[in-house]
């Protein structure tokens, strides 16, 4: 097996580490956006900008043993469908499996990012209608309500309140 064949194995398998951990960052940060913990996300964000600054240069290193494998296969280019063919069956062997595992995991990302992206979207709609509401020149008036002792008023006529939703 040549060296630049396990050179790249060894990168992809950091690539999947450090990906994978995005990604149980990225599941562990939904409970933090949805529970509104402002120092808890602020704390996985600064995690996960570190995290791929390292992925960066993992990448980095991976795409250089996967250039070195393609020149001693004569291979133009990097891609796993371009190297393939040319490996040999124990290569293939060794980095098919992580080829696939850095696939799986990518789309794992992106799916745990697209929640989040969407939870943070359903939380700024909110907070959207809930200012327009407040800032309207004509806010809907209320006329149906209940006083401190629990009793229903009818024809108050009082301005819409926004609601402490945690009170």
């Amino acid at each position: 097996m040549r060296p630049a064949a396990r050179r790249l194995a060894a990168g992809l398998e950091r690539c999947i580490a450090l990906q994978e951990r995005l990604v149980e960052m990225a599941s562990a940060q939904r409970a933090s956006l949805v529970g509104g913990l402002h120092d808890s996300i602020d704390a996985s964000v600064r995690a996960a900008e570190a995290t791929v600054l390292e992925l960066s240069v993992a990448e980095a290193e991976r795409q250089t043993a996967a250039e070195e494998l393609a020149d001693e296969l004569g291979v133009a280019a990097t891609r796993w469908s371009a190297l393939r063919p040319a490996l040999s069956p124990a290569e293939r062997d060794l980095l098919g499996p992580l080829v696939d595992r850095v696939e799986t995991v990518v789309r794992d990302l992106e799916l745990a990012n697209a929640i989040n992206s969407q939870v943070v979207m359903r939380e700024l709609d909110l907070v959207d209608v809930q200012i327009r509401g407040l800032s309207s020149s004509e806010a809907p008036r209320v006329t149906r309500g209940y006083s401190g002792d629990g009793s229903a008023t009818v024809g108050q006529g009082a301005a819409a309140m926004l609601l402490n939703t945690s009170a």
